[in-house]
Order: structure tokens, then C-alpha cells, then sequence
């Protein structure tokens, strides 16, 4: 999970063996606390190609932050929904629906 500075506050995950890190597997670095670079404007970019095509509803966007900001990898027409709903690795019970729903402003 992210705060909405772009901090890293929880355990991650990589794959569906839902295995958590609070430091990378590889480099060893710690990710809780973690600011992304360039996060205001990664999200900038998704909602500008998200308007592109108003009848495309649904893409996951694979960012990469460059050392120059932020740029699109692909856009996924199928992209992987399964792992919000690991709701144990963010610390609520509830899983992510409510803030889906909250997001949207609907209920779902």
C-alpha cells in the first residue's frame, strides 16, 4: 500500500504466493517509509492516457520512473485485480471494496 504521498506504509508483495517484504528480496533495501519519485506526476500521466480513449474503462498501467520522471511501460487490458484483495497484507479486515467504492463514488 501507498500513502498518498507515494510512501510505502505496509509489507509488499510480489506474486500470488502472497510472500511479503518489508525489505527486497534482492538489494536488501527497506521499503516501508520508501517514497516513490515522481508519483504525483506517475498518477498525472495514468489519468492522461486513461482519457485517451474514453471507451476503454479499465487498463493497468506499467509505470517506470526514469531519472527524468515518469513513463508508460504498456497499458494491460486484463490487469491483475487479484492482489487487492489480499486485505490481510494492508492490516483491515474489510479488503479494498470500500475504498474502491469510496473512490468511485458508487457502490459495487
Amino acid at each position: 500500500m501507498l500513502s498518498k504521498d507515494g510512501i510505502i506504509d505496509h509489507p509488499c508483495w510480489s506474486d500470488k504466493t502472497i510472500t511479503t517484504y518489508t525489505h527486497h528480496p534482492d538489494s536488501g533495501m527497506e521499503l516501508i517509509g520508501f517514497r516513490i519519485p515522481y508519483f504525483k506526476e506517475a498518477l498525472e500521466l495514468c489519468l492522461k492516457a486513461a482519457r485517451v480513449e474514453p471507451h476503454v474503462r479499465y487498463v493497468g498501467w506499467d509505470i517506470a520512473i526514469s531519472d527524468h520522471g515518469p513513463v508508460i511501460v504498456e497499458g494491460n487490458p486484463l490487469p491483475g485485480y487479484d492482489m487487492p484483495q489480499n486485505y490481510f497484507v494492508t492490516g483491515k479486515d474489510t479488503g479494498l471494496k470500500p475504498e474502491f467504492e469510496r473512490i468511485l463514488g458508487q457502490k459495487l
